[in-house]
């Protein structure tokens, strides 16, 4: 199993701001992120604080791609946007996001699970059928190939 080097320190936490759609690190910095990769983030969060999670946290191309913004992607495109942001991310010494394979994925957040927060109640990012509010809208149609 291959994990890639994360820029940041494991020991660094991460703060998403639902309503903001917001993600800041522990040391104040802001991730230059779009609605687009606001949901991603939201999501790799959300996967790597659930107790037990599946798969510790790793998230597939495939449910990244029921995400709103996501959903006209195809798999590949979605495996290759994200690697785009790894790549700026690690350039900026700012990235969080692991992976084993670099296009196919899965990816995760890299942080350990209790240095991830949210500003909002479990339950409000759970929900997520209110995409204007930040939650998870995930798409629940069958998947493309």
């Amino acid at each position: 199993m291959r994990v890639t080097r994360r820029s940041v320190s494991a020991d660094s936490g991460l703060t998403i701001r639902v309503h903001e759609r917001a993600v800041i690190a522990s040391d104040g910095f802001r991730y230059p992120l779009s609605d687009q990769f606001f949901f991603l983030y939201l999501l790799l969060a959300w996967q790597r604080r659930l107790p037990n999670a599946p798969d510790e946290g790793y998230v597939g191309c495939d449910l990244i791609r029921r995400l709103p913004y996501w959903e006209k992607n195809s798999l590949v495109s979605v495996g290759k946007q994200v690697r785009r942001h790894v790549v700026q991310m690690e350039r900026q010494g700012r990235n969080v996001i692991d992976y084993r394979d670099r296009i196919k994925g899965p990816f995760r957040l890299g942080v350990p699970p209790d240095a991830v927060r949210f500003d909002v109640a479990a339950r409000e990012v759970q929900a997520g059928r209110r995409p204007r509010r930040g939650g998870l809208p995930l798409k629940t149609d069958s998947p493309r190939r």
